[in-house]
């Protein structure tokens, strides 16, 4: 049996009864079908699906004139796309489950045939990930960041997507597909409209959310939804990780960032509890400018696939070390930040006190005493005092700038 055949039953045996996938052959009546080629499993009745009772097949052959998988597999692109959508709509109106279930038919089928004509075996065995969002999310700084953490080169010089990025990490007997897929809406159409090309043996899948850009939450969650519906039609069970990101440090405390995790956090929750699929998924709050706490399974997942690999090398240690130096920095340089930012308000208040307190002495015609912390100065003093210290405060933040 040739080895892309082989590929291609393995990919795709859980959309048929487990019988036929097991012994590859197909009773249609009282005939014994052997399944030797893809050209075989195309020439297999619409009911050969594990998702079609043999009254659907027959409805569907007198409604839309199919007989076999390689019909449906033309659906993909229908002659007459008006009337065929007409006809689609009037179906899952009379027949909600069958409409669906066509559909999903549809995305198989022709996946099938894509095989065929390209003559390729399917990628052998392999670890994907696919990492998602909308644009500007933050999904390649993630990445990035992991590349460095755990010196794999290909992931830590990745640029902002444009479209679809493949990296291959490989080993000795598997290969790690990471995809990284633009977020800008022209290709997260592409990706909906052709999800056996996307969404197909993902083992991983992380989904990116800005926790920042509340105006987009509805946009990102709308996407997700209908990734979600991608995964159950295609009958996949990635591992989900769910990254509400630029969560950083000068924010944690933020009422406002606050406010968004929390109605995200009860956006997914709610969105899980309504499929009626079983998908394992976790929420993490992350940064590029400090650790994940309680380290995701992504991080583990690398390492674990890498283990014995070049994270023994000793100049990847060293890459390693160096990262969390950097790592640190940036963390001091936010909190520094930060810190300036609170003493700039501080003296904005007390220039805003002083210029009161003049206005009222002029008004009296007295000599006015401003009360600080220490004792009581002139208002003259007072001012010269504040100057100097924004003065410094300036020199420190130009420094950060730089």
């Amino acid at each position: 049996m040739p080895q892309n055949f082989q590929n291609v039953i393995k990919v795709i045996s859980k959309f048929f009864d487990p019988k036929l996938a097991s012994n590859l052959k197909f009773v249609k009546k009282d005939k014994i079908m052997e399944i030797q080629s893809i050209d075989d499993i195309l020439k297999l009745p619409i009911n050969a699906y594990k998702f079609f009772e043999e009254s659907d097949a027959k409805y569907l052959e007198e409604f839309l004139n199919i007989h076999d998988i390689g019909d449906v597999a033309k659906l993909k692109e229908p002659k007459d796309r008006e009337n065929f959508e007409e006809k689609i709509k009037v179906l899952k109106e009379k027949y909600p489950r069958v409409g669906s279930a066509l559909e999903k038919a549809i995305t198989i089928s022709s996946l099938i045939v894509s095989i065929k004509k390209e003559s390729e075996p399917i990628e052998k065995k392999h670890q994907k990930l696919v990492v998602v969002g909308l644009d500007n999310a933050g999904k390649t700084a993630i990445l990035t960041k992991f590349g460095g953490k755990l010196g794999i080169g290909a992931l830590s010089n990745l640029k902002p997507t444009k479209g679809l990025k493949r990296e291959v990490i490989e080993d000795s007997d598997l290969e790690l597909f990471i995809w990284d897929m633009g977020g800008q809406k022209q290709y997260r159409e592409k990706y909906l409209k052709n999800p056996d090309q996307y969404f197909l043996q993902i083992d991983l899948l992380i989904y990116v959310i800005d926790v920042q850009d509340s105006a987009r939450f509805e946009e990102t969650f709308e996407y997700f939804e209908k990734i979600i519906d991608i995964l159950i039609k295609l009958e996949e069970k990635p591992y989900i990780l769910v990254f509400l990101h630029k969560y950083d440090p000068d924010l944690a405390k933020d009422p406002t960032i606050l406010l968004n995790i929390e109605f995200l956090k009860e956006n997914l929750k709610d969105l899980f509890s309504r499929i009626n699929y079983e998908l394992e998924y976790e929420i993490y709050l992350t940064s590029i400018y400090s650790l994940i706490s309680n380290e995701p399974k992504f991080s583990k997942y690398l390492k674990e696939v890498m283990k014995g690999h070049s994270l023994s090398d000793p100049t990847v240690k060293k890459v390693d070390g160096l990262g969390n130096i950097i790592e640190d920095t940036l963390n001091v340089v936010v909190k520094l930040s930060e810190s300036i930012s609170l003493q700039l308000s501080a003296i904005e208040h007390r220039l805003a006190a002083l210029e009161s307190g003049a206005i009222l002495a002029a008004s009296a015609g007295e000599a006015v005493e401003i009360q600080t912390a220490d004792n009581k100065l002139p208002r003259e003093n007072v001012r010269s005092n504040v100057l100097t210290e924004l003065k410094d405060l300036f020199a420190k933040k130009k420094k950060l700038d730089i």
